[in-house]
């Protein structure tokens, strides 16, 4: 295979996410855990293979300095679909933060990387 070109490094993690379709009428939660991450995307792992293409929201349950719990909700699409067992997942490209929630999304990736 040929290497991989990304606007953004990737960081390694392992972080539970829950997530779901932008189209649905009701909201289904499905599960996950983030394997990597980078400013532009992430890559969760989850046995819930949507359709590349498919418009979904991330929410990540973040602790802030004055120690509260925050969900951080994050847009993007599916951008590549791993089928491969033991390793199944979807590759998501960003497009929207939630407004205010930037901050304490980037605090969070930053404190990964160290």
């Amino acid at each position: 295979m040929g290497e991989e070109k990304r606007r953004y490094p990737r960081v390694p993690v392992n972080a539970f996410v829950r997530f779901y379709e932008e189209i649905r009428v009701s909201r289904k939660y499905l599960h996950g855990i983030i394997k990597n991450y980078s400013r532009g995307g992430m890559f969760i792992g989850t046995k819930h293979l949507l359709a590349k293409g498919t418009i979904v929201t991330v929410e990540i349950p973040l602790e802030t300095e004055d120690e509260q719990l925050a969900i951080v909700q994050v847009r993007g699409f599916v951008r590549r679909v791993q089928d491969m067992p033991g390793s199944e997942g979807i590759g998501l490209e960003f497009f929207e933060l939630r407004d205010g929630e930037h901050e304490i999304f980037q605090k969070w990736m930053n404190s990964l990387s160290h």
